[in-house]
């Protein structure tokens, strides 16, 4: 009997760490819009160095339309 509460203990674990392990894989996906990071000193600091960060949505350009002429 303590063969069975082993195996179903066994079981139930493997069950709960794969469950464990999948969602936070599926809570991890891109989300459907990004954030951006930049800084107000540049990409690039000197040890020591700080400065503040900007962060927000990532902005898509659209394509603008092409420029008509007119004579």
């Amino acid at each position: 009997m303590t063969s069975i509460k082993k195996h179903s203990a066994a079981a139930l674990t493997a069950v709960i760490l794969a469950t464990a392990l999948t969602i936070p894989a599926a809570a991890t996906a891109a989300p459907a819009e990004s954030i951006r990071v930049s800084s107000y000193k540049g990409s690039t600091l000197e040890v020591g160095e700080r400065s503040g960060l900007i962060i927000g949505p990532t902005v898509r350009s659209t394509p603008s339309p092409p420029a008509t002429r007119t004579r």
